[in-house]
C-alpha cells in the first residue's frame, strides 16, 4: 500500500498487460465501427490461444500453465470495456476457454441478452 493511501493500489506484474490490452480495444473498436456497444445484459464468450511450447505433445490441447484464465478474461474485458459493452458489469453469462494455438490470439464475442432486464 503506497504511504498516503487508505487503499491498496492492484496492479499486474505483467508488463506486456497495457500493449495487449491496447491490440484488443483497437480490434474490438474495428469490429465494433458501425455499431453501438450494448447497454443491456450480454452474453460473453472468450477462447484465447495461447503459445504451444515445442517439446510439448501435439495431442495436448488443454493449457494448464500460466497465465489464469480468470485473469486473462479480466484484462479483456477491461480492455472492451467501452467499445463492446457500456460497462463489464453488463456481462451475465460467460463461457470462456484457454488452449494451445496457432495462431496465438483471441476470440471474443459478446451477444446481446434480451429478456434478460437491464
Amino acid at each position: 500500500m503506497p504511504k498516503g493511501h487508505t487503499r491498496p493500489i492492484i496492479t499486474s506484474d505483467n508488463p506486456n498487460l497495457k500493449q495487449w490490452r491496447a491490440l484488443v480495444a483497437v480490434a474490438a473498436g474495428e469490429a465494433m465501427v458501425s455499431r453501438r456497444s450494448f447497454d443491456g445484459a450480454v452474453l460473453l464468450r472468450a477462447w484465447f490461444y495461447l503459445p504451444r511450447p515445442k517439446s510439448m505433445a501435439r495431442k495436448v490441447v488443454q493449457h494448464t500453465k500460466r497465465p489464469d484464465l480468470d485473469k486473462l478474461v479480466r484484462a479483456a474485458n477491461d480492455a472492451v470495456k467501452g467499445i463492446i459493452y457500456t460497462d463489464d458489469a453488463r456481462v451475465c453469462r460467460l463461457t470462456a476457454e484457454k488452449r494451445y494455438g496457432d495462431p496465438c490470439g483471441l476470440e471474443f464475442s459478446a451477444w446481446y441478452w434480451p429478456g434478460a432486464g437491464s
